[in-house]
């Protein structure tokens, strides 16, 4: 084949007595010896253009031809020294000596592969070069390239050979392909990967957002908004505060006093969560409910009462976990008007309710008694005249510092006739009692 090539170029309209098939010295170790025969019989005939072979025969001299190469690239030097050529403006230039296919001095310089030395050794020694690195099964390969022609394997042969040997299946492109493919799975394992870790921080984070922030508000914080300050006309206002909390402190240990909150605010949390309620803060054993913000309903008032006698039906049932048998004590109040509310601070912002109906629910709180619900007139009628299901009691006049006298009113529970399904609306069924120790557990009359 790499014959064809050559003589077609360096056909001529000449006369056919002086054309010969020009081919360099230094590629004359690339033809098969039974081609250089074939092509110096044709020479001397004078017959060059009637020389002609199948495609096996060609097949088998490039098997010869891929041999040589091999060769050079496993050992990475020439299989035959000699002399080279120069190119002229008319193609190939040499002198006669060097450059015909009959020269039996180019002849001389061409190796012998009739045999190899060392026949039993394996260790990859071919025309008595040695290299450990080439694998035998390589030199193997060579020795049938350098082989009779019908002994010389295919294409489909060497490539197999070669792969296995190699460990290396498919072209250098291949390899680069499935390379850039393993890539590319591993990057997307480790982006899936990195994504989800990412989800779950988003969530834990949003989570932690939603316990501090409403989620209106987080939305909007989120798409980098700026929440503008609300005024509510009619919401529902609630403290609870802890009976001798501080003298408790004084007397307990650090974790046992943070244990005791965890386990109440955790109840409070759980009552809250079933309500249409939001816990705007809390500030020691301090805790301050809001409903009807930021969503606006009209059954505020009602979802502040239901919280509320959840949260004091969990304390009558709770024991301090560090003192058996003993009991906490709070006070509630709370009570309806209008407010404003907005977001105050840029690295911890907090939502924040004001006005004068928040100013009057803490005082109720603190004008309250323990394990007792204060509410003021204005609550009462709204519980009164749309929920009459709940049980109030007048408490009468109570002074309030810095307001005056006002009339106020004890929240109870609910009617008996209406328990039940005013428990099943508020979902106070759903929420786990602890009983006293020694005490049967027995649900007490509220919702």
């Amino acid at each position: 084949m790499l014959y064809k090539w050559r003589f077609n170029n360096t056909l001529s309209n000449g006369d056919r007595q002086f054309i010969q098939p020009l081919i360099p010295n230094n590629e004359l170790h690339y033809y098969a010896p039974e081609f250089r025969t074939a092509i110096r019989a044709a020479v001397l005939r004078n017959k060059v253009e009637d020389l002609e072979f199948s495609n096996s025969d060609g097949q088998t001299y490039d098997m010869y031809a891929f041999g040589a190469i091999l060769y050079e690239i496993l050992y990475r030097r020439r299989i035959a020294e000699t002399e080279d050529y120069s190119e002229g403006s008319n193609g190939l230039e040499a002198l006669e000596d060097d450059v015909c296919i009959f020269s039996a001095a180019a002849e001389e310089h061409l190796p012998i592969f009739s045999e190899f030395p060392n026949e039993d050794n394996t260790d990859s020694t071919i025309n008595g070069v040695v290299n450990e690195r080439v694998h035998p099964d390589l030199v193997a390969l060579m020795k049938k390239c350098f082989g009779k022609p019908e002994q010389r394997p295919d294409a489909n042969m060497v490539r197999k050979i070669t792969d296995a040997t190699l460990k290396m299946p498919g072209s250098l492109v291949d390899n680069f392909l499935k390379n850039m493919e393993q890539y590319t799975n591993n990057l997307e394992n480790l982006v899936r990967e990195q994504t989800g870790k990412l989800e779950e921080e988003q969530q834990m984070v949003e989570q932690i957002l939603l316990e501090l922030l409403p989620k209106s508000v987080v939305d909007e914080l989120r798409l980098g908004l700026r929440v503008e300050p609300q005024f509510y006309g009619s919401v529902t206002v609630m403290y609870s505060d802890i009976v001798g909390f501080t003298s408790l402190c004084s007397e307990s240990a650090p974790m046992e006093v943070v244990d005791l909150l965890n386990g109440m605010f955790r109840a409070f949390d759980e009552a809250i969560s079933r309500h249409q309620a939001f816990k705007v803060e809390t500030i020691g054993d301090a805790y301050m409910v809001a409903s009807g913000v930021p969503q606006q309903m009209d059954s505020h008032i009602k979802e502040i009462a239901s919280v509320a006698l959840l949260q004091r039906d969990f304390l009558c049932h709770y024991e301090i976990p560090h003192r058996p048998s003993q009991y906490l004590h709070c006070r509630w109040g709370f009570n309806s008007g209008s407010v404003f509310t907005g977001v105050v601070g840029i690295t911890a912002p907090r939502y924040c309710v004001f006005g004068t109906t928040v100013t009057l629910a803490a005082k109720m709180e603190n004008s309250g008694q323990p394990d007792k619900i204060q509410m003021t007139l204005r609550s009462y009628q709204l519980l009164s005249e749309q929920f009459p299901e709940f049980k109030c009691a007048p408490r009468g006049g109570v002074r309030i510092e810095g307001v005056g006298t006002l009339l106020t009113y004890w929240l109870e529970g609910l009617d008996n006739e209406l328990l039940e399904t005013a428990r099943t609306d508020s979902g106070l069924q759903h929420v786990p009692i602890i009983p006293r120790a020694g005490t049967p557990p027995t649900p007490p009359p509220i919702i």
